[in-house]
């Protein structure tokens, strides 16, 4: 629907006119069209998403919207989200970046560090300003993303959560040892974070000793 200024405007004045539509066939993104055809994107917002675990691929979903600036033009996330499928490249840590792929967003991963971009200050892949950066991650021993307890391995740069790891084991275990040990593989807590992120730690051990049985925490 469109709407314009009153017919009364001055001779010279420049009519514009309200679309429900948008920059492209797909963004969904209103705008501004003067009367020589001349678009304004308005309140384009960015980063209305969040990358997140599904199944066994990564999936960045709308959230508070749907736009994405990527390349200097935001683009609309779709309804379904966009996915992607598990690397089978192990260990290793990746960044994830949405692109364009002709009208279709895709995601991609890399080892390339994100920069951002001078011009908007969206953070995108470094010498490629056609990839915006939308989260992280850690592929476990067989490629496979991951993001559960013991394995926080799964970043979203937009729209952040706070998560937390918890690892318990219910049996006892006997050392002897004359200096710092790690007790058991079994109660480590592994996460990646953003570098500008505040981390939280804490364990609650009780122990005692054979000798003199003398609890300690």
């Amino acid at each position: 629907q469109e709407v314009t200024t009153p017919a009364s405007a001055a001779a010279n004045s420049t009519r514009i006119y309200l679309e429900a539509r948008s920059i492209n066939s797909t963004s969904g993104i209103p705008f501004a069209k003067d009367e020589n055809g001349y678009r304004y994107p308005l309140g384009a917002q960015n980063g209305q998403c969040r990358l997140t675990k599904s199944g066994t691929s990564l999936l960045l979903s709308p959230f508070g919207g749907n736009a994405l600036m990527i390349n200097g033009v935001p683009q609309a996330i779709p309804t379904t989200g966009v996915s992607l499928a598990a690397s089978n490249t192990a260990a290793t840590f990746v960044y994830i970046y949405a692109f364009m792929n002709g009208a279709t967003m895709t995601l991609e991963m890399s080892t390339t560090a994100p920069a951002i971009q001078t011009d908007t200050g969206v953070p995108q892949k470094t010498s490629d300003s056609t990839r915006t950066l939308v989260g992280a991650a850690f592929t476990d021993a067989g490629g496979a993303w991951a993001d559960s307890d013991a394995k926080l391995w799964t970043l979203s740069y937009y729209n952040r959560r706070q998560k937390g790891s918890r690892t318990v084991i219910n049996a006892s275990i006997s050392v002897t040892v004359s200096a710092y040990i790690e007790i058991t593989t079994s109660l480590r807590n592994s996460f990646i974070s953003w570098s500008d992120e505040a981390i939280r730690a804490h364990a609650n051990i009780m122990g005692y000793s054979n000798a003199g049985a003398n609890p300690g925490f």
